[in-house]
């Protein structure tokens, strides 16, 4: 048989040989194609594997590696030697380990077939997918189908002389192991990842960064997600679990050590797969500032209100599975099952473990990525080189963000820009008001407001009509679902909003603001119109002012000196409202209370809008509002978190 197998490999002869399962040939064609250049290793390995005793002590990795080069610098062709030479070795040891009578036992006797045989087995079968011979050397597909026919043979030899053999045996056959996807991006050296994924038949790859220059998102950290990004996404029917390796990392220098966490990293991802876990992630250390410091990955992940925030728990984790600790995040370094990248959202940048942490949410709900505490690894935090770039804000809908919770600022990118469409997501889709926008429309509001009072200092007042004047009443904000604004700008004193309308233009313009007159309200006094702002961050609100203006503006001028009285602070400013209409309000002349229920406008038909209970028509937005069509009367968010400046740190 060994005569046979060099022959494939080097193409010099027609090969022949029998199985269980007849007779298997291989033409000269098909072992021309794939022959390998380079005859003079095939001596070295048949000597080697001539040797009875050929040192099983020291594993066939330190034993080949006198005689042939690394893998990875192999031509493709001729790294099926290596292929070659641990099934060779898995025959010979496991003869050699027959016959000890510590293995007269069967179960014994497969158990350490499981761990030493088939390792090899599986990790030959590695080999040949890390040649890519098909696509790279051109060779006949039916060269790699003889290998794993030859895995095949030498699972059968092993079992076919025992007859009280058991199904523990099947577990050698390679087509039944999980498949694995390791990727490596950054400066570290491959070869460890590289024999790893060798021995225990992961399919390695070595990534790129892509467009580390990237303007918004730049450097390797973001370059290397993206590669894993697009690498994963084109090969998802290829593999089960994917092995990412942290370009914030480095390799552990003891090997045995090193060794030990490859081993426990693949015995996990073939558990992974088996119990339909999501992720699995590892804590570490890492010098920082000149020390050493342990790092704990476990995070809390809240997706909500067109917000994201990363947190540690009030208690590092919030419960226990399989020996490891339960959180909504992890370590960059870490397995991912096939299903989680395949409901992953489109990243294409820094964020990408982020999009993997939220689609893990999505599938599995809250608690359900593990962080096990064996192996730790040597890896910095992930978190702080995360960046909110557009793909990823756009197909999470999320406009801030925090990843590192002492963070001065969250990261930004604003998705609506216009009051149109914050107020199309509201009364069409039943959204909080988006973040940015809300965010927006405090600072104009508080501009404003400010520029109004300076005008004449304790004669000139803001105070809020329609439902800003509820919003008053209700707290001292907007409510989240609040996209406009309703301003009466009244002063005490003498004024005219015609006459004076050529200086507040010229005014707002330097707060970048532009007004356009709308219609006197003569009865009242009254001119109403439309002040835009466009703010630094591209949003551009709208909010209705109205002025005293007209013959009767006298009376909106006495109305403010004599009932304009209740100061209430709104936002960053002071806001005046009337006593008499509060007064009313808490007190009515009919006994009868009336009371202000959370309502919003939203389109019910073809026919326009009413006020309805707050509810949400986009079943699985982060932004839904709540549902208060059960319980009008008791309808609550359930904490402060959708407020525009709470991150409930």
């Amino acid at each position: 048989m060994m005569k046979d197998w060099f022959g494939v490999v080097f193409g010099n002869r027609t090969t022949g040989w029998r199985t269980m399962h007849g007779d298997v040939r291989v033409s000269n064609s098909d072992a021309t194609a794939c022959a390998c250049p380079n005859s003079s290793m095939e001596a070295r390995i048949h000597r080697i594997l001539m040797n009875p005793d050929p040192g099983f002590a020291a594993g066939p990795f330190l034993t080949f590696a006198e005689h042939l080069p690394k893998p990875a610098s192999m031509q493709p062709q001729c790294v099926f030697l290596w292929s070659i030479a641990l099934l060779m070795w898995a025959n010979k040891l496991a003869k050699h380990l027959s016959q000890s009578p510590l293995l007269h036992g069967k179960r014994a006797r497969e158990s350490l077939l499981l761990e030493e045989v088939g390792s090899l087995v599986r990790t030959s079968e590695g080999i040949v997918r890390q040649a890519r011979m098909d696509r790279e050397a051109g060779c006949n597909s039916r060269f790699s189908d003889q290998l794993k026919m030859l895995a095949q043979t030498v699972q059968q030899e092993l079992s076919s002389s025992q007859d009280d053999r058991t199904p523990l045996l099947r577990q050698l056959v390679p087509s039944q192991s999980v498949r694995v996807m390791s990727l490596l991006c950054g400066t570290l050296d491959p070869e460890p990842m590289h024999v790893a994924s060798v021995r225990y038949a992961w399919n390695f790859h070595k990534v790129q960064p892509e467009d580390p220059g990237r303007k918004n998102d730049p450097g390797n950290f973001a370059g290397c997600m993206r590669g894993y990004e697009r690498l994963l996404r084109a090969e998802l029917p290829n593999y089960d679990v994917a092995l990412l390796w942290s370009p914030l990392s480095q390799w552990d220098p003891d090997p045995d050590r090193r060794d030990a966490k490859f081993k426990d990293m693949n015995a996990r991802a073939i558990s992974m797969d088996l119990l339909r876990d999501s992720i699995i992630g590892f804590p570490s250390m890492a010098y920082v500032n000149g020390k050493l410091k342990w790092i704990w990955p476990v995070r809390r992940v809240r997706w909500q209100y067109w917000k994201l925030l990363y947190s540690e728990g009030p208690t590092g984790y919030a419960g226990t599975a399989n020996d490891c600790y339960l959180g909504e995040s992890t370590s960059a370094t870490r397995l991912v099952t096939a299903n989680v990248i395949r409901h992953s959202l489109p990243t294409e940048g820094s964020a990408w473990l982020s999009a993997l942490d939220l689609a893990a949410l999505r599938i599995h709900g809250k608690s359900s990525v593990q962080t096990c505490p064996q192996p730790h690894l040597l890896e910095h935090n992930w978190l702080p080189w995360v960046r909110l770039g557009e793909r990823f804000a756009v197909s999470h809908q999320v406009e801030a963000a925090r990843w590192v919770a002492d963070s001065a600022e969250p990261h930004i990118f604003c998705l609506v820009l216009s009051s149109e469409l914050a107020r199309r997501l509201v009364t069409f889709h039943g959204l909080v008001t988006p973040w940015c926008f809300r965010r927006s429309l405090h600072v104009a509001i508080e501009n404003l407001t400010r520029w109004w009072q300076a005008q004449n200092p304790g004669q000139n007042a803001m105070a809020p009509l329609a439902g800003s004047f509820w919003t008053i009443i209700r707290g001292s904000k907007p409510m989240p679902w609040d996209h406009d604004a309703d301003l009466l700008f009244v002063s005490r004193s003498q004024f005219h909003f015609q006459a004076e309308f050529p200086n507040i233009a010229a005014a707002l313009g330097a707060l970048r603001c532009t007004i356009r007159k709308g219609k006197p309200v003569p009865d009242d006094g009254l001119f109403t119109s439309e002040v835009s702002c466009a703010m630094p961050d591209g949003v551009v609100v709208v909010i209705d002012v109205f002025w005293q203006d007209g013959a009767k503006e006298s009376l909106i001028r006495e109305w403010a000196q004599r009932h304009v009285v209740f100061e209430v602070p709104f936002l960053g400013v002071t806001a005046s409202i009337d006593y008499e209409v509060v007064s009313n309000f808490l007190n009515p002349a009919d006994g009868v209370t009336s009371v202000a229920r959370k309502l919003v406008r939203a389109k019910q038909d073809l026919y326009g809008t009413r006020l309805i209970p707050l509810q949400c028509f986009e079943e699985g937005h982060n932004a839904c509002l709540p549902d208060c069509r059960s319980k009008p009367d008791l309808c609550e968010f359930d904490d402060k978190f959708v407020l525009v400046d709470s991150w409930l740190l």
